[in-house]
């Protein structure tokens, strides 16, 4: 998929997420576009993510496993964690990612 159709992708879902509160369909969109290894692609849908908080509970997985990615990305991520599970990213925020 292009950069452009991804980007558009992405802020769909985070427009959609701010419209209606419905996280299922957003996290899902979210968590594949996560995939990427575009650190900036990475880092709006951390950020995106996060804006979500509690609700993006179920993307955890996929933000730790971004967290591999770069400082850039992970900094992103340790952010965004903070916001959805704060019990969790106080276990893994100061641990090397693995």
């Amino acid at each position: 998929m292009r950069s452009n159709q991804r980007r558009h992708k992405i802020l769909a879902a985070r427009a959609l997420w701010r419209i209606t509160g419905q996280a299922n369909e957003t996290v899902a969109v979210l968590a594949l576009a996560m995939g990427n290894t575009d650190e900036e692609t990475c880092t709006v849908v951390a950020q995106a993510l996060g804006e979500m908080g509690p609700a993006a509970i179920l993307a955890l997985p996929t933000l730790l496993n971004a967290r591999t990615n770069s400082l850039y990305v992970r900094r992103a991520v340790n952010e965004a964690l903070k916001k959805i599970d704060p019990e969790m990213a106080a276990r893994v925020i100061h641990r090397p990612p693995q």
